[in-house]
């Protein structure tokens, strides 16, 4: 952040604070690149997907468990009236 401030501070029209502040943003993004491929980043996004899918199959449990105790609460209502 304030290695964009520095760059900024000293721009005298739009021009060139836009090259200025692209310049920056592109050092970082390939800053970000270069630290992304790190082996230690690969395997937490392997952890992250594997989260997800993990995620999903709780959610479609979650929705099947639900819709069971719909029907088992339809079912002691119909019971509840024939009684």
């Amino acid at each position: 952040m304030s290695s964009l401030l520095q760059e900024l501070s000293s721009v005298t029209d739009m021009d060139a604070a836009r090259t200025r502040a692209t310049r920056v943003l592109e050092a970082f993004a390939r800053a970000l690149g270069q630290t992304a491929a790190t082996p230690e980043t690969q395997r937490l996004q392997t952890q992250l997907a594997e989260a997800g899918k993990e995620n999903a199959i709780l959610k479609r449990a979650v929705a099947i468990q639900a819709n069971r105790l719909q029907e088992l609460g339809a079912k002691d209502a119909e019971v509840g009236v024939l009684l």
